[in-house]
């Protein structure tokens, strides 16, 4: 091969994310208790066909009875034509930690308690942000180095969305799936099993030039941020979107690990609670579905 062509396809490769995403992905795996998958698929209902985000990351244990994750799904951008702008809310933000309670969930049973005592954004990584945004606008600054697209933030925090729906709804569909089987076959355990517990945080990694913006007295105001948290709102979901750039990453990873062990805690405070109701809970559930089941069989 010539060197000329190699050299183009080298030239080539670091003008696409890859770099960025091996990058990242070589971070997380550093940190002990952590792993990645790249290039993960998901299902997407508006385009009715498979597509893929960046990089699936976590780290797993048990609280008490209940396995806990912390995962997050990751998008890179490598995009040195374009700068992002994130216009700093004016308003209280509401947003809500997405999170998986999967056999509270398939019994429609949530504890009403999970999202104030466990789920909640006090002491986690979100208060490292001053920055609180819903509107946002990409500039192309170098048409030579940009991808020529202004929806580059939106494409990625859609994507983001779109593939945490679907991982939770197939977690609860497989999980069900096998509760059904089990109790077909008679091998379905009714003292199991305790509910697992997943919290997903979307993020997206900037490699380039990040800046708040405000307007103070018809005044525009920018400066250069590291992270912010971006709202998005889609199927009654109030999402919080981490932004943050690469220079800032290896932080935030250092942030998002005490998080996790933040939630462990407020497991382990609610966990008797829990155990008190899932059970019945569940047994009732499961009394049901085999009675379906019976009837459809025989």
């Amino acid at each position: 091969m010539a060197v000329s062509k190699k050299r183009f396809i080298i030239d080539q490769i670091k003008k696409s994310g890859i770099p960025l995403e091996l990058e990242i992905t070589s971070i997380i795996n550093s940190i002990d208790g952590w792993a990645t998958i790249n290039d993960n698929y998901f299902f997407d209902n508006d385009l009715k066909k498979h597509r893929e985000f960046d990089i699936l990351a976590g780290v797993m244990a048990f609280a008490t009875n209940y396995p806990f994750e912390l995962n997050m799904l990751i998008q890179c951008k490598k995009i040195p034509g374009n700068v992002w702008v994130f216009f700093k809310t004016k308003v209280f933000p509401i947003y809500q930690i997405f999170y998986e309670l999967t056999y509270f969930e398939i019994a429609k049973a949530e504890p009403e308690d999970a999202r104030f005592d466990v789920f909640n954004e006090d002491k986690l990584h979100f208060k490292n942000s001053d920055t609180t945004a819903t509107r946002y606008v990409e500039i192309i600054t170098d048409a030579d180095k940009s991808n020529k697209r202004t929806d580059n933030i939106f494409s990625s925090a859609m994507t983001l969305i779109k593939a945490m729906l679907y991982r939770k709804r197939r977690s609860i569909e497989r999980e069900n799936e096998l509760i059904k089987k089990g109790l077909l076959e008679g091998t379905e355990n009714l003292d199991e099993p305790f509910s697992s517990v997943k919290v997903f945080y979307p993020v997206i990694v900037f490699d380039g030039d990040v800046y708040e913006a405000d307007i103070i007295k018809r005044k525009i105001i920018i400066k250069p941020v590291k992270y912010i948290k971006l709202l998005v709102s889609h199927e009654d979901y109030n999402f919080c979107i981490d932004v943050v750039t690469k220079d800032y990453f290896e932080s935030y990873l250092k942030e998002t690990k005490k998080d996790f062990l933040i939630f462990k805690k407020r497991i382990d405070k609610v966990s008797k609670k829990w155990d008190s109701g899932i059970m019945e809970i569940f047994d009732n559930y499961k009394m049901k579905v085999f009675e379906k089941l019976r009837k459809s069989t025989s």
